[in-house]
């Protein structure tokens, strides 16, 4: 989810890291918001000039520079006056898809290059790679992120859905240290060895109840950035700021609807279903599986039978292969500002018996974000 330059995995300790700078930039972004002055970025030339109008249809026709209009990051060129009227009318059917995203990696990935594209269903696809377009080729319909249907149960199950989440937020640490949290900041570092050191690939998590949500990535002297506010939403690369489409503005969303903390700071909104969904274990520990559906995020929650703690959480989404089954398990909780959250946790996709594992340097409650770190600077 974290946008970043289209290198390869194992470019990243070969990467050189000025810390200093980063920290500076982290200062600026977080703490310093009101300092930063970012520039929208320079519309790139797409799809080798061909018109995306007729290109959606099955036909190559070259556009015309005295024909062309921008939207979001890319200038379209078009045949005549007609098509950038209908182009103009509806964005959305005409324009590329995902953000400009490599629709083999999904959403906030990778950007795909201008000139590589594919029309699927009447959509326009860019892909950061040959190999990433054939990928997507052979299975799209494996590799397109999409909302999730919400939880389905009877009137039990809804009530006791109800109960389930009262004890989930009795095992985050109670109503009134979850009511009582207005913010939060998650920080991952990433530690690299490179020329006989280590360097570091930051990454950080941030929210300001009820719905403002930012994720950014810091390494060399570079810095980005993905913010959500409501349904709207920004991204920042060092000095560059635009508008995120409104399926990049979603799929951070559901990234930030799946945790607890944000589970139970929306417990009584009425847009909330949640549902029994029978019991079960994590490893040796007995839990109740509660499954929660909230703008497109639903998550099925594994709350232990004893202390409420959310042991695990599964959902349909990305894995690193194609869309699929992700099972995330939790542990090494520890009290933060009244509230347990757990600093460990151990991914699983599509099943796989070689889990991913992760774990928080720091999770910070109230931290005092400034607020404009979630305004897009001009």
């Amino acid at each position: 989810m974290i946008p970043k330059p289209n290198w390869k995995d194992n470019d990243l300790p070969a990467m050189k890291l000025n810390w200093k700078s980063v920290c500076v930039l982290l200062a600026a972004w977080f703490g310093l918001a009101s300092h930063v002055v970012a520039k929208p970025p320079e519309p790139i030339a797409a799809l080798k000039g061909l018109d995306p109008v007729e290109l959606v249809s099955g036909k190559e026709v070259d556009g015309l520079e005295d024909h062309s209009a921008v939207r979001g990051l890319y200038r379209y060129q078009f045949m005549d006056a007609t098509n950038k009227m209908r182009f103009e009318k509806e964005p959305e059917k005409f324009a590329i898809r995902l953000g400009g995203a490599c629709a083999r990696m999904g959403l906030l990935s990778g950007s795909g290059s201008p000139d590589r594209f594919w029309v699927y269903n009447q959509h326009i696809f860019l892909f950061a790679s040959d190999a990433c377009r054939s990928g997507f080729q052979t299975a799209p319909d494996k590799l397109l992120d999409a909302a999730n249907p919400p939880p389905e149960g009877t009137e039990a199950d809804t009530a006791r859905g109800k109960r389930l989440l009262q004890k989930l937020v009795e095992g985050l640490g109670g109503i009134d240290r979850v009511d009582s949290a207005k913010s939060f900041r998650a920080r991952v570092v990433q530690k690299f060895p490179a020329d006989g050191g280590e360097r570091e690939y930051v990454t950080e998590f941030a929210a300001v109840f009820p719905d403002h949500f930012r994720q950014s990535a810091a390494w060399d002297k570079s810095l980005t950035a993905d913010v959500t506010v409501g349904e709207t939403g920004f991204r920042m690369s060092n000095d560059t700021a635009w508008d995120m489409e409104p399926a990049e503005t979603q799929f951070l969303r559901r990234d930030f609807f799946r945790r607890p903390l944000v589970v139970a700071k929306w417990r009584n909104d009425p847009r909330l279903k949640a549902v029994a969904a029978g019991e079960g274990n994590v490893g040796d520990t007995p839990v109740e599986w509660l499954k929660v559906g909230l703008f497109g995020a639903t998550t099925t929650f594994g709350i232990d039978a004893k202390t409420g703690r959310v042991l695990q959480a599964n959902y349909l989404g990305r894995t690193p292969g194609v869309i699929g089954d992700v099972s995330k398990s939790y542990s090494d909780f520890r009290n933060v500002g009244g509230l347990s959250i757990p600093f460990a946790t151990t991914a699983v996709f599509l099943g796989t018996s070689a889990p991913r594992t992760g774990n928080l340097s720091s999770f910070e409650i109230n931290p005092g974000l400034d607020a404009k770190a979630f305004v897009k600077p001009q």
